[in-house]
């Protein structure tokens, strides 16, 4: 895919700037100053070659034109080509259009900035700046670079290195707190969830998760999710959701000394959005299609309720709904909400209690990741 487009925007653009592509050469860029790269002004208009190349707007020489070669030629050059001189160069090299440029860095960024000069006309046919913290970031950046020469617009770079990023597969690790919240007839309550952990597997067309909350505690759960992802940026799949929540001595205090039990298990169906290489969300919802929830009352006679009513409102009672960001290529952080429950009939076995009874448990867990890409 990311061929054929490279491919398609080469023949647009050259059917656009001329009926055969002009013949073009580079000359070694003109360093300002230091940017941490050795012999940086024949470096960086090598590796723009490549790119250029992939391209297709312009027929290039294959190697660089060097300073020295020119100088043999009694043509001095005492910084970047410019457009008067670009005409002598292609003269000289028997050349239609010459691509120079120059690098520096400001500060703590660098900049790198390219044209393209036609030789004939000394006209200006394309110019362009790229700007970078690293160098180790320098080939991916120059490819934005030659985009830009080859008077391609950037949003067209951008998509098609989206493309190539969300193509590369990636696996990894998670963990981090959360925060439960349970809701039941008597009385809300909220604490300290146990310890988050999950793993992931992401590639360009298939992405799986595997979350879990430690049984620790009175509250467990894990959910597992699948997207086959058809389109660049947004996909679709589906889960399972499975919870166990067991209100301690706090939680019974906080009801009413009540006690509350329940397992829900539901299935899942959602959709993944990867908005940017850096960036993805999810939202998964479902029915609670098994499960039961036990409760005591003061005198301590228990009663068993049966999910049967697979929601407690107006809306689905299972969800799992995730943010993630990727603060770099190793790091990421990831907010997820979690939500289960259900409404019981009482088992007849136990006659006595009330009708129905629900409960839902609500957990939020804020986790930090390491990413491996492959």
């Amino acid at each position: 895919m990311h061929t054929l487009q490279i491919i398609i925007a080469g023949l647009a653009l050259s059917a656009g700037l001329n009926a055969e592509p002009l013949r073009a050469g580079l000359v070694e860029f003109e360093e300002r100053n230091n940017i941490g790269l050795e012999n940086a002004r024949q470096i960086i208009p090598e590796m723009l070659v490549s790119h250029l190349k992939q391209l297709g707007a312009y027929q290039l020489s294959e190697r660089v034109i060097l300073k020295k070669v020119l100088e043999e030629q009694k043509l001095s050059l005492t910084g970047a080509v410019d457009e008067k001189t670009a005409a002598e160069v292609g003269k000289i090299m028997g050349l239609q259009a010459i691509v120079t440029g120059t690098s520096m860095k400001v500060g703590g960024l660098i900049v790198v900035s390219g044209r393209v000069i036609n030789a004939e006309t000394a006209e200006i046919l394309a110019s362009g700046t790229i700007k970078f913290r690293g160098v180790e970031q320098i080939e991916e950046e120059l490819e934005g670079l030659a985009y830009q020469l080859s008077g391609l617009k950037q949003s067209q770079f951008e998509r098609v290195r989206f493309a190539r990023l969300l193509a590369r597969s990636s696996y990894g690790l998670r963990a981090g707190p959360g925060f439960a919240v349970d809701k039941t007839p008597a009385k809300d309550y909220a604490g300290a969830a146990p310890l988050a952990l999950g793993t992931y597997y992401y590639s360009r067309r298939l992405d799986g998760e595997l979350y879990g909350l430690m049984p620790l505690g009175g509250t467990a759960a894990i959910a597992a999710t699948a997207c086959a992802n058809p389109f660049l940026q947004l996909g679709a799949g589906a889960g399972w959701l499975y919870t166990y929540d067991n209100m301690g001595d706090e939680g019974r205090t906080e009801v009413g000394k009540y006690y509350y039990e329940a397992k829900y298990g539901a299935l899942l169906v959602g959709i993944n959005y990867r908005a940017s290489p850096r960036m993805r969300a999810s939202v998964f919802t479902g029915m609670t299609t098994t499960g039961w929830i036990s409760f005591k009352d003061t005198t301590g006679q228990w009663y068993r309720y049966t999910i049967k009513n697979y929601i407690t409102g107006p809306i689905p009672a299972a969800w799992l709904a995730s943010v993630t960001y990727s603060l770099s290529d190793q790091y990421q952080v990831r907010l997820q909400f979690l939500q289960n429950g259900g409404r019981g009939d009482l088992d007849p076995a136990v006659p006595g209690g009330p009708a129905t009874r629900y409960m839902d448990t609500k957990i939020f867990s804020l986790m930090a990741g390491y990413n491996v890409s492959m």
